[in-house]
């Protein structure tokens, strides 16, 4: 019961990386910036086109 109630721990902070993950990916790949309107990676020439939702849920996670 101890290994499992630990595993649920790592999974809750999993989940909270992921979401912060998906919050940076969505700001700086996909949503345009409010006071430039453009993508941030854009805009800084790291892509030549923002990520659509379809990209982002593609792309797998590094190791």
């Amino acid at each position: 019961m101890k290994h499992y109630i630990l595993e649920m721990g790592k999974d809750v902070r999993n989940v909270g990386q992921r979401t912060l993950d998906a919050h940076l990916i969505n700001h700086n790949f996909v949503s345009p910036h409010w006071t430039t309107g453009e993508v941030p990676a854009v805009k800084l020439g790291i892509r030549k086109a923002p990520l659509s939702v379809e990209d982002i849920l593609q792309i797998r996670k590094a190791a």
